[in-house]
């Protein structure tokens, strides 16, 4: 058993989900840096982008969580997810929860493990946890499973990139990391989350742009590396009113 890593009120949260561009652009812009301008975290070799634009194309999507009960998941989404081990991320829950990842059958489980909310936990408070074991394959469709309060459980599926099309997402990266004049992780990382919020997937089609107003793209993989941003630790959140604009209308 592990204790599943929590997130209430300190963290970068203010900026991960879907609430509106412009709810999360003051939240980021007041709280998630302190008193770091949000032009320079924003800083893509010298190119700076307002909190804005970039919030407004991570999250400009009209629909929320996945809900069912207490429970609400962010990550998986339901599409396509280029990270072999991905991360799982969702509001609310109690007590033990096992969650696992299996195929297309019930039985072909494939990773699970059993977590333990803390007591002081409520609705509004956001979990995550990865997966850690061998990579995932390509091409598969998977579901990811929540137990908890019963003997059904709360299945949200999602899908890897077939290979061919995962490696060039992968070059894609390793041009973007090869071409930036910058070495700070964190703004390779914030390349990466645009990259993310920036292309979909379509059989038959490919990779490709996503429009300004596309629904469809790499959202729980530019979730992903949100969480990957080393200035994401000890930084208030509003959980709150995030909780309210992406699950509690559902």
């Amino acid at each position: 058993m592990r204790l599943l890593r929590t997130h209430s009120k300190r963290l970068l949260l203010s900026v991960l989900l879907p609430a509106t561009g412009a709810m999360l652009a003051g939240v980021f812009s007041q709280s998630a840096f302190g008193n770091t301008p949000v032009s320079q975290v924003l800083n893509f070799d010298g190119q700076q982008e307002k909190s804005q634009s970039i919030i407004d194309k991570i999250f400009r999507r009209s629909r929320g969580g996945s809900t069912r009960g207490p429970i609400c998941v962010i990550t998986p989404d339901g599409g396509y997810i280029w990270h072999h081990q991905p991360l799982f991320v969702w509001f609310g829950g109690e007590g033990e929860l096992r969650v696992q990842v299996r195929g297309e059958t019930v039985n072909d489980v494939r990773w699970s493990d059993t977590v333990s909310i803390p007591e002081d936990a409520d609705a509004q408070t956001l979990h995550s946890i990865a997966y850690d074991k061998e990579n995932l394959s390509p091409g598969e469709e998977y579901y990811f499973e929540i137990y908890g309060g019963g003997d059904r459980p709360f299945a949200v599926p999602f899908q890897l990139l077939p290979q061919a099309e995962w490696q060039n997402v992968q070059t894609a990266l390793n041009d973007l990391s090869s071409g930036s004049a910058s070495s700070d992780r964190d703004s390779l990382t914030w390349q990466r989350i645009d990259y993310f919020s920036s292309h979909s997937y379509t059989p038959g089609s490919g990779i490709t742009a996503a429009g300004a107003d596309s629904e469809t793209y790499f959202f729980a993989d530019a979730v992903q590396e949100l969480f990957n941003l080393s200035q994401s630790a000890e930084k208030d959140a509003y959980t709150n009113q995030i909780y309210a604009e992406l699950c509690e209308s559902n």
